[in-house]
């Protein structure tokens, strides 16, 4: 909660000072709304900036890629050299889809919906993350809800499903514990739909992921939804000589 205090003296009839009138405000609508103000000027920020390198840096890749693909068919398939060849395509190849995704998030633009079961989507993502967490991660499941079908983009909302679940897995890969992932019916009324944007009352899905983790260090916390935004340090790969 976020309160202002007005004060004011307070004088007798000598006009000599006795006292102070205290008037508290509770300002928390105006700091949460003053929040995703600050929130929407930075995202449109970074997206503004992002959307100008991004352009430029798509150019560069496709000659990287053109001419690593021509270089590649003039070498026999199993030579060393052609081997290192394949892995810089394929490493423009996966930038590409990132300056895509970044382009994507600088334009800001309406996204194509689809009907999708989300408890599909979760459950699939489950096997993926049992075969290539450690066994002393334990996974819960609860869906409590049949009616569980969604207009989503397919491909944002996997990669959101997928990267919650990485997360939650990679925090408890040290010491073990439990993840639990649920998927029930939610109403939201008004004065819940009242803490985000664009969202109207009515009926909704709600996905929870909880691990038992170290959790998220209070210092990070206000920074964990800015744009590429990451505590995990970049790694180096080498390939076989």
């Amino acid at each position: 909660m976020h309160l202002r205090c007005h004060l004011t003296p307070v004088f007798d009839e000598k006009a000599c000072s006795c006292g102070v009138q205290a008037f508290v405000e509770d300002i928390s609508e105006s700091k949460r709304v003053e929040h995703q103000v600050r929130q929407a000027d930075k995202l449109e920020s970074i997206g503004n900036l992002a959307g100008g390198i991004a352009h430029d840096f798509i150019t560069i890749l496709w000659k990287i890629l053109a001419n690593t693909e021509l270089a590649a068919a003039e070498i026999q398939p199993g030579h060393a050299a052609r081997y290192h060849l394949e892995k810089v395509e394929d490493a423009c190849r996966r930038a590409q889809e990132l300056v895509q995704q970044i382009l994507q998030f600088s334009r800001r633009t309406e996204q194509e919906r689809k009907p999708v079961r989300l408890s599909a989507m979760v459950q699939d993502a489950l096997r993926y993350l049992e075969a290539s967490i450690p066994p002393n991660i334990e996974i819960h499941q609860h869906i409590s809800t049949t009616h569980d079908t969604i207009l989503a983009d397919i491909t944002n909302i996997n990669r959101l499903i997928m990267h919650l679940l990485l997360n939650a897995g990679h925090a408890m890969s040290g010491t073990g514990g439990t993840l639990e992932v649920s998927i029930e019916d939610v109403v939201l009324g008004e004065e819940e739909v009242s803490q985000y944007e664009n969202l109207l009352p009515g009926q909704y899905v709600i996905l929870t992921v909880m691990d038992t983790g170290p959790g998220i260090p209070p210092e990070i916390l206000n920074r964990i939804f800015d744009p590429f935004f990451r505590r995990k340090p970049l790694k180096r790969t080498s390939a076989p000589a």
